[in-house]
């Protein structure tokens, strides 16, 4: 049994980190790709297709670049590492790395911050949206960006709250991954234990589907 990598993030997070005990949940990666797990009463949400939480490809600038998958404005196409790079390269250098992106970051390097909340807030933008339909109890943040932790976290609360209904939003923790770049790795690790032996897994998660 495979999967994609936010859905198994979001699997790794509700079993063992930031969405443990909860029943509806979203897991949202922020890295080279943006993606979304999504977590339902329990259960890993695929959709009739799996393709259920592709968010990369919400179009959050009607008239923005073009994407790869023939639409504009596509959240891939401002929040993605390249385009992030993009504009900070043209301070820093063109040859910048994600891991240097996330390294100027935490040394608080200010065109890299601000880049990182502008960035932030269109994350919050469609997080709010997937919340007044999903209504979750709570957001977990993961991905190699999201290890900067307050400069993109602080935005996407502010951008999820100015697009959310506020009853909605009254009840939803926004929180930081707590597994990391391991949230993946263990997810698989949930999902061969399940598919091995369903009753070693603990809560829903073990009849997920």
């Amino acid at each position: 049994e495979i999967d994609n990598d936010a859905n198994l993030g979001a699997l790794g997070e509700l079993v063992w980190g930031a969405a443990r005990g909860v029943e509806n949940a979203i897991y949202i990666k922020i890295s080279t790709s943006i993606g979304a797990g999504l977590i339902v009463n329990g259960r890993l949400f695929r959709g009739e297709r799996g393709t259920a939480g592709e968010i990369g490809h919400m179009t959050v600038e009607p008239d923005g670049r073009a994407c790869f998958c023939g639409n504009r404005g596509c959240l891939l196409t401002v929040v993605g590492a390249q385009a992030l790079l993009e504009q900070v390269g043209h301070i820093h250098g063109p040859t910048l790395t994600v891991e240097q992106l996330v390294e100027l970051a935490e040394q608080g390097d200010r065109p890299t911050t601000r880049v990182l909340e502008d960035a932030g807030r269109y994350v919050g933008v469609v997080i709010g949206m997937l919340c007044n339909v999903l209504n979750p109890a709570r957001v977990v943040v993961g991905g190699t960006l999201a290890a900067t932790g307050g400069p993109i976290l602080d935005a996407v609360r502010v951008g999820a709250r100015r697009h959310a209904l506020p009853l909605t939003m009254e009840q939803v923790d926004i929180v930081q991954a707590t597994l990391g770049v391991n949230a993946e790795v263990r997810g698989a690790i949930a999902l061969a234990i399940r598919s091995a032996a369903p009753d070693r897994l603990f809560g829903p998660v073990a009849t997920a589907r």
